[in-house]
């Protein structure tokens, strides 16, 4: 009887339990990043291409900041991210405030009436791998007064893109038996003639190619990864020694893609989907040069980024050939 008293005991303290925290108010969902525009050119300011202008912001994130980012953004492009950006660090009032003030480049490629955007992102460090705010400042090209702020965007946790599973593959440099030209998204490596088969449009979807230096600025017996725009360019031979040429044949000869890299610390093995998103790359690094064992950044013309590992350089007929792994943006 006793034994039989005890457990009704437990039983009753039990649904007391379940009763008072059913009762109990939830928690308010903690507030989200907002950002703030705290300046912007004037009405009379005209966006001319060659120009540049100044736009202040202020981001504040109560769940303190993870990651804040500036993209140039026009439809039909890749998406730009600002230089020095996105950043991880530089927030201040114990992680919570980033403010500065951009200095927004309007390029001598946009021509008169382009649309551009400024989008300013905020990702904080709240649940579910964080929220995202974004606010976007607009401009046309040339057009005076056309700056405008305009609707907030709320993004969650967990929205980066996904990247493929890890690619292996092999390239060759100019003396190699195996191809030189690597299409990510498609995990395709080809020869020159190979290339010269491709109509422009898929020609244009390769994305990375390698080859040896035999001189020039980066010295000779180099192994380095580059840009198909730069290769298609006779600017590559006082960069390596030797003009590399993007195909031989035709079109191909000029169509070509620009793709640009950075070292990282980043491993494709253990490489998130956010990891790739927030990395940072400029817009100016059309080459790298690569050693075994690294691992290095890139970002192509559609604006996927992903993380290279060098795992092996061996000989290959009379050059050299790598074997990466990679993981890419889908």
């Amino acid at each position: 009887m006793k034994r039989t008293n005890v457990i009704l005991l437990n039983l009753l303290v039990a649904v007391g339990v379940v009763f008072l925290s059913s009762c109990k108010k939830k928690d308010p969902a903690a507030p989200l990043p907002t950002i703030d525009f705290t300046s912007t050119p004037d009405a009379s300011y005209a966006f001319n291409s060659g120009t540049s202008f100044k736009l202040g912001v202020k981001i504040y994130a109560p769940e303190k900041l993870k990651l804040v980012n500036v993209e140039l953004i026009i439809t039909g492009l890749p998406t730009q991210n600002l230089e020095n950006f996105p950043k991880k660090s530089g927030f201040t009032e114990n992680n919570t405030t980033y403010e500065a003030t951009l200095d927004i480049p309007v390029s001598d490629n946009w021509t008169a009436d382009t649309e551009v955007e400024v989008r300013v992102s905020a990702k904080d460090k709240g649940a579910n791998g964080g929220r995202t705010m974004e606010r976007s400042f607009f401009f046309t090209v040339g057009k005076p007064g056309s700056g405008r702020v305009e609707a907030v965007d709320i993004g969650a946790g967990g929205s980066a893109p996904t990247i493929s599973a890890i690619v292996e593959v092999k390239l060759g440099d100019q003396g190699a038996s195996e191809g030189s030209y690597l299409r990510t998204d498609n995990e395709t490596v080809y020869t020159t003639s190979q290339v010269d088969a491709l109509n422009a449009t898929d020609a244009a979807k390769i994305d990375i190619t390698l080859g040896q230096s035999t001189g020039g600025s980066v010295g000779a017996g180099k192994i380095v990864l580059i840009s198909p725009a730069l290769r298609a360019s006779d600017d590559d031979a006082a960069l390596f020694g030797t003009n590399f040429n993007f195909g031989s044949a035709g079109s191909n000869a000029t169509s070509s893609t620009d793709t640009y890299f950075a070292t990282t610390t980043l491993d494709p093995a253990n490489a998130t989907a956010d990891d790739v998103d927030e990395l940072g790359i400029s817009s100016s690094q059309a080459y790298m040069v690569i050693t075994q064992g690294n691992t290095y950044a890139f970002i192509n013309d559609m604006g996927k980024k992903g993380v290279i590992k060098v795992k092996s350089i061996q000989n290959s007929g009379s050059g050299k050939s790598v074997t990466l792994e990679y993981v890419v943006q889908k």
